[in-house]
């Protein structure tokens, strides 16, 4: 993939941590910039791993919020999106802020918004399978198969200073 990417990351903890192994993998896989959009604790979360150039805190619902990152997306011209949600808005989001290259899953009834569509299993799969057949439908090599996560320095200084 060339382009600027970026990534609508999960909105619930533990689909957060179990796109940590296609985030890397991603990562691996891009040479260019590789932004993320969510939750502010995603951004906590992910932290310590290097994963992003930049991260766009997404926390609001309603219309003018809304249009407003939809206005945001069409002013920093992604080349790609990776949607990992399932939800319509996700897909929808980078649909109308004009992102040409829509990847994901067509649950929903969003399958029209997306333009590179993951094969999906009828059977259910552990959620790090699901999100790893993104890499794997994107040509990409999947890097690591389990959830990692990491702290930073500060984090484990704050750590330290309170329990230490």
């Amino acid at each position: 993939m060339t382009g600027r990417t970026i990534v609508y990351l999960p909105n619930w903890l533990g689909d957060m941590v179990m796109a940590t192994p296609f985030l890397h993998s991603l990562r691996a896989h891009l040479k260019e910039e590789l932004w993320a959009i969510g939750k502010n604790k995603a951004l906590q979360l992910y932290n310590g791993n290097n994963l992003f150039d930049r991260f766009i805190p997404y926390n609001d619902k309603g219309l003018v919020p809304f249009l407003d990152m939809v206005s945001l997306i069409r002013t920093l011209n992604f080349k790609n999106g990776v949607i990992l949600p399932h939800s319509f808005r996700s897909a929808l989001l980078f649909f109308a802020g004009n992102v040409p290259k829509r990847i994901g899953y067509a649950r929903n009834q969003r399958g029209f918004m997306i333009t590179l569509r993951v094969e999906e299993e009828m059977r259910p799969e552990p959620t790090v399978e699901h999100y790893l057949k993104i890499i794997d439908a994107l040509g990409g090599t999947r890097i690591v198969e389990t959830p990692i996560l990491k702290i930073t320095e500060d984090e484990d200084k704050k750590f330290d200073e309170k329990y230490m």
